[in-house]
């Protein structure tokens, strides 16, 4: 969930973006002088963003990014990859303490050592001791940097969990789904008790693809409206859903991303009720905004280039974002004066 933990920080900010804010928006590129593909990105408060290249284009390095001011310039460090377990996402509680899929860092990334539990992706933690991971269906508790874990849920299903997001200590949900063959169905649950028990909710559901709470009780969720067979497809799609109960009853807001844009989007991140991004690919990969709550969207970027294919989106204010993919593709989002 260590994305998660960024939407939040920066979901209960005051919005300044104006509707003409969204009309001078652009992506800018960021030359990182690098051909390796950027698999993560993290926001390590109040401006330090840390990106994660599980392996450069040779194959034998992994590498970490880090900007100190914004983005505005980079330092890099590289070392050799491991040669067993491997890195995954990536979660950064201070310059130096790193925790990436089987790995620790104590040193920002030059020295590695062996977790003895793996909590696999997404992550969230409360403090370097606590945290909550998932691997497959199933949801865990760390309380000792997960050197252990403890099963807190399990749905045995094929349902696997992608998403992790936290409000607060206590109010957190969780989500994801799978869609393969004629097969699809999501799964959403939620604790109100710091992770420790999780309640599935109350509906059913196709397969989450995005997820964005900006309160304990309002948020929008993304669902794959694929559904086929191994013969052929008979439908396609993404569809936006939004709650204010908590995830109790949920509401249709866009079905017809797909039609209009020729994108699934596989992110979304809104910071208020009304304003918000998705993030996917399908006839390239594509940003798009929305200033009415989700009703229509505007493209912001779009990048027909199958080698530039982006992978990770990321926002440390509510209108200031980062998004990265492969070849060394860096984008930051800047607003124009109109």
């Amino acid at each position: 969930m260590k994305k998660s933990i960024l939407f939040i920080l920066v979901s209960v900010a005051v919005i300044s973006c104006q509707k003409e804010n969204n009309f001078n928006a652009k992506w800018e590129v960021i030359n990182l002088s690098y051909t390796g593909d950027l698999s993560d990105i993290f926001l390590l408060p109040p401006d330090t963003i840390m990106i994660l290249s599980k392996l450069d284009d040779s194959f034998d390095k992994t590498c970490i990014f880090e900007s100190d001011d914004e983005g505005r310039t980079w330092t890099q460090r590289c070392f050799d990859k491991q040669t067993t377990g491997g890195f995954s996402d990536f979660y950064c509680f201070n310059h130096f303490k790193i925790i990436s899929g089987d790995f620790k860092s104590n040193d920002g990334g030059y020295n590695w050592y062996k977790l003895g539990a793996l909590l696999g992706a997404p992550t969230f933690f409360f403090n370097d001791h606590e945290g909550i991971g998932a691997i497959g269906s199933s949801l865990y508790r760390t309380n000792d940097g997960c050197n252990s874990v403890e099963m807190v849920f399990d749905s045995s299903t094929y349902a696997g969990i992608h998403f992790i997001q936290f409000l607060n200590n206590s109010t957190g949900y969780a989500a994801g789904g799978a869609s393969f063959d004629s097969f699809n169905s999501g799964l959403i649950v939620k604790t109100t008790d710091g992770g420790n028990t999780w309640q599935p909710l109350p509906d059913k559901f196709k397969s989450i693809i995005g997820i964005s709470f900006i309160s304990e009780n309002i948020g929008y969720i993304i669902i794959n409206l694929y559904e086929g067979s191994v013969v052929g497809t008979y439908k396609s799609g993404a569809e936006l859903l939004k709650t204010i109960d908590g995830g109790s009853t949920w509401t249709s807001i866009n079905s017809k991303i797909y039609d209009e844009f020729k994108i699934i989007p596989f992110k979304c991140y809104f910071a208020d009720e009304q304003h918000g991004f998705l993030f996917g690919t399908g006839n390239g990969s594509k940003i798009l905004s929305t200033i009415d709550g989700g009703k229509t969207w505007k493209e912001e970027y779009t990048n027909n280039d199958s080698d530039y294919t982006l992978n990770k989106i990321l926002f440390a204010t509510s209108t200031t974002g980062f998004a990265i993919g492969n070849n060394g593709l860096l984008l930051k989002r800047i607003i124009n004066d109109p």
